[in-house]
């Protein structure tokens, strides 16, 4: 009887232990695993949202940010080596713009910031977290005064509160790319003879674009027939586009499906990058399988 209450206890403990693990999978709001631009030569990590965030949403813990004083500049630079290190190094820091430190250097000032400032990853076609520029200011207050000396100079920084928050809706299972700067993004300006390049810029505008279009759809859907929906969309994509968009004509006209039924599925799955990259959002399957939470990363 003992020997069977045992078995019985022990089944019933595994089954919970099981449900909580589940439980915790569900909860978990940021999972770390491989990136979807991860290759076999170079491999990487990447973040996912473990739930539905709205835009301004804060994503992750607010994180510390460690300036990085003159430290990028040429005397750093002077064997092949040192280069090299700089040039790593420079993959994941930030510009002191973000946490008000842009001063602070005779030459250079920039910030490393650990946790989600490290792992998530640049896109060139989307971004959809962002800091929150300013929270570094609203920290605790420096623990130092001009003139004393203190035992913490120099291992402390006095830049926290760097938070990261949701610059657009992100869907669960979503990979985290957050948004570089215009020094990572060129302002807009890429080097495209052929004008065939993709850039965020080029998803923005077909947005715009396909938002425009159903709102007229719908507005004088009585009046429309199919046929009629097919020639108002080659009317816009062939001939108001080239006009207004010039070069960019071509890469946006891409983007944007032929086909005006199809319009609303686009919007409905996030907009032209979504659309075209499905496999940018994993399922709950996978992301128990390949990846890690990672909520209590700070």
């Amino acid at each position: 009887m003992i020997k069977i209450l045992w078995r019985i206890s022990l089944f019933y403990f595994f089954l919970a232990m099981k449900n909580a693990s589940l439980v915790l999978a569900i909860q978990c709001r940021l999972y770390m695993g491989p990136s979807s631009l991860s290759t076999e030569d170079e491999p990487k990590l990447g973040l996912y949202a473990g739930v539905d965030y709205d835009k301004d949403d804060f994503v992750g813990y607010p994180e510390v940010a460690i300036p990085l004083v003159d430290f990028t500049d040429s005397w750093n630079r002077e064997t092949d080596l040192s280069n090299d290190v700089m040039e790593f190094i420079e993959g994941y820091i930030w510009t002191a713009e973000y946490a008000g430190s842009k001063w602070e250097g005779n030459f250079t000032s920039t910030l490393a910031v650990p946790g989600i400032g490290v792992l998530a990853n640049y896109h060139s076609g989307t971004h959809n977290v962002d800091w929150l520029q300013g929270s570094a200011l609203i920290g605790k207050g420096s623990l130092f005064h001009p003139g004393e000396s203190h035992p913490a100079r120099g291992a402390i920084t006095n830049h926290d509160n760097m938070t990261m928050r949701a610059s657009r809706p992100i869907k669960k299972g979503e990979e985290i790319f957050a948004n570089f700067g215009q020094v990572w993004d060129g302002n807009g300006t890429v080097d495209d003879v052929y004008g065939d390049k993709l850039t965020r810029w080029d998803y923005e505008e077909a947005d715009k674009i396909i938002d425009r279009v159903l709102e007229f759809m719908v507005k004088h859907e009585d009046e429309l027939t199919d046929e009629l929906k097919d020639e108002v969309l080659d009317f816009i994509l062939f001939k108001v586009l080239r006009a207004a968009a010039g070069s960019h004509a071509k890469v946006i006209r891409s983007l944007i499906p032929a086909h005006p039924g199809k319009l609303q599925k686009v919007k409905d799955m996030g907009g032209t990058f979504a659309y075209r990259n499905p496999d940018l959002i994993k399922s709950q399957k996978w992301l128990q399988k390949h990846t890690v939470c990672v909520d209590n990363l700070e």
